[in-house]
């Protein structure tokens, strides 16, 4: 808006100012044609300014370094242990989120002990979800 401003008056006070041999001798005439062009002036400044403004690239998202992940589990008689490395059901299935930059997982299972490990995102559906511990 300032830029824009200090456009139009300085083309206003230029065509004022100036002596143009092909500007009218009139004061009258030479208001109005000094108006006109710091009119169109102005107008072709605030246009690019604002195409400008639009194109100004965003800021990248904040760089987020990976995470360590460290699971140990036992599951023995008929119990059961689930290790996810990343999200479970959150997000939504395909949308995926980063993997762990270090993922260890150890799992020791005896008897009829279950064990279920996912290094990433584990994405369940209802019906599995409740059958999960």
């Amino acid at each position: 808006m300032v830029v824009t401003v200090t456009v139009f008056t300085l083309c206003l006070w230029g065509g004022n100012a100036l002596p143009f041999e092909w500007l009218p001798h009139d004061e009258g005439d030479r208001w109005m044609v000094a108006t006109a062009f710091a009119t169109v002036a102005a107008t072709v400044t605030a246009t690019a300014l604002g195409w400008w403004a639009q194109h100004v690239p965003d800021e990248p998202p904040p760089v987020v370094p990976p995470s360590h992940v460290s699971q140990h589990a036992t599951a023995t008689d008929h119990s059961s242990a689930v290790q996810t490395g990343g999200d479970q059901n959150n997000p939504a299935p395909g949308s995926g989120s980063p993997r762990p930059g270090y993922l260890k997982q150890r799992a020791t299972a005896s008897g009829h002990g279950r064990i279920v490990q996912v290094g990433g995102d584990q994405n369940l559906a209802p019906a599995e979800d409740r059958d999960r511990p």
